[in-house]
C-alpha cells in the first residue's frame, strides 16, 4: 500500500492490495477518478510533476501511466518479468522509472500527449540497465558510472567500457 499527495496538495492518491490505485479529493474525501483497475496489488503511486497524472507499480508486473482527472490509462502496460515495486517519474515528467523483482530498472518514455490508450498505440521506447563487470550502469544511449561523475553519450561504444 502507499499514498502520495497531488503537487498543489488538493488530492491524495492511494494504491492498495485490493489491485487498484484510486486519486481523491483532499478536502471532501470523494473519488475524483474511478478505480485504476491492475490485475494483482498496487504496491506504489506517484504523481506526475505537473500533476495531471498518475502512475502505478503493480504485483501484475506491470507499471502503468493513468489520467489523473478521468482515470483512464495513458499507456500500454509498461511490463517487467516479475512484480514491479517502484515506479518514479522524471523531473521533467517525460519519462518514467520502474524497479522490478526481475531484477531490472527501465526507463520509460511516456512524453507523447495523446490523451488515452486508445489513441496511444505507438511503440513504447524503453531501457533495460545492467551492471557491466566494471560497476558500470549501461543502455544503449547513456552510461551512468557509480562515482559522482555521469556520461551521457548519444551511444554507448566498446570504448566506454575501458
Amino acid at each position: 500500500m502507499a499514498v502520495a499527495w497531488s503537487p498543489d496538495g488538493t488530492r491524495v492518491a492511494t494504491a492498495s492490495d485490493d489491485v487498484t490505485a484510486r486519486v481523491w479529493n483532499a478536502i471532501s474525501g470523494k473519488a475524483v477518478t474511478p478505480p485504476l483497475v491492475h490485475q494483482g496489488g498496487v504496491r506504489a503511486v506517484v504523481w506526475s510533476p505537473d500533476g495531471t497524472r498518475v502512475a502505478t507499480a503493480s504485483a501484475d508486473q506491470t507499471a502503468r501511466v493513468w489520467d489523473a482527472g478521468s482515470g483512464q490509462a495513458v499507456t500500454p502496460p509498461l511490463a517487467h518479468q516479475g512484480l514491479v515495486y517502484a515506479v518514479a517519474w522524471s523531473p521533467d515528467g517525460t519519462r518514467v522509472a520502474t524497479a522490478s523483482d526481475d531484477q531490472t530498472a527501465r526507463v520509460w518514455d511516456v512524453s507523447w500527449d495523446t490523451g488515452t490508450l486508445a489513441n496511444w498505440r505507438a511503440a513504447l521506447a524503453y531501457c533495460t540497465w545492467s551492471l557491466n563487470r566494471d560497476g558500470v550502469l549501461v543502455n544503449n544511449s547513456v552510461l551512468v558510472k557509480r562515482d559522482p561523475e555521469i556520461r551521457v553519450s548519444s551511444r554507448v561504444r566498446d570504448s566506454d567500457y575501458t
